[in-house]
């Protein structure tokens, strides 16, 4: 990339691969917007980990999320064989292996009885449950943004595997690294205690 600003966006819109260029207000432009923004996301949780294990971790999720971009591309221009292949190579086995991870650390922590309030996290936690908050919006809109698509790669469920399974991943881990947060019980019971100072 020689030259960052080309101007053409001046007008409000973007190229997502299709045809013509779209507005960044269209469903498409906002799906490739929150890539990004999850993609910030887990560079943070690469920031902020304390084990080398979460470190290498993140930063191969966040890499993930330039092939997720780039499928949107090849299927917003029509190119399915290059979207299928992509969806083969890099997601057919992601889920299973995410489910794995997901069984070994759960296996070191207590089982949840309630809801938890994000509270008290450290900056380690807070920041893997803000990923696990963006990756469900993502989902959110990559549901919306499938439905719009009138011949999708069939492949394209490995993408929404993973994307399940990727929340589930990132809750697991921040609960692991210092993200545990309060029993929603207790926050009734300080709720209480300060009324009762008053």
């Amino acid at each position: 990339m020689s030259k960052i600003y080309t101007k053409k966006g001046d007008d409000g819109t973007t190229y997502t691969g299709k045809p013509k260029r779209e507005l960044k207000s269209s469903s498409t432009s906002m799906l490739l917007g929150t890539i990004d923004e999850l993609h910030v996301c887990l560079g943070k949780c690469c920031t902020y980990a304390s084990k080398e294990e979460t470190k290498q971790l993140m930063s191969c999720l966040a890499a993930i999320c330039l092939d997720i971009g780039s499928i949107i591309y090849f299927i917003n221009s029509e190119n399915n064989k290059e979207a299928n292949t992509m969806l083969t190579n890099k997601f057919i086995n992601l889920s299973h292996n995410m489910e794995i991870i997901i069984d070994e650390k759960n296996k070191t922590l207590e089982p949840l009885t309630e809801f938890i309030v994000f509270a008290n996290c450290t900056e380690e936690g807070i920041t893997l449950h803000e990923a696990r908050a963006t990756t469900r919006r993502l989902e959110r809109m990559f549901t919306a943004y499938i439905r719009t698509i009138n011949d999708p790669p069939e492949s394209i469920k490995y993408l929404r595997q993973y994307l399940n399974r990727l929340s589930d991943l990132l809750f697991t881990l921040a609960r692991v690294n210092n993200g545990n947060g309060i029993p929603r019980s207790k926050t009734d019971e300080m709720l209480g205690y300060l009324f009762m100072k008053r």
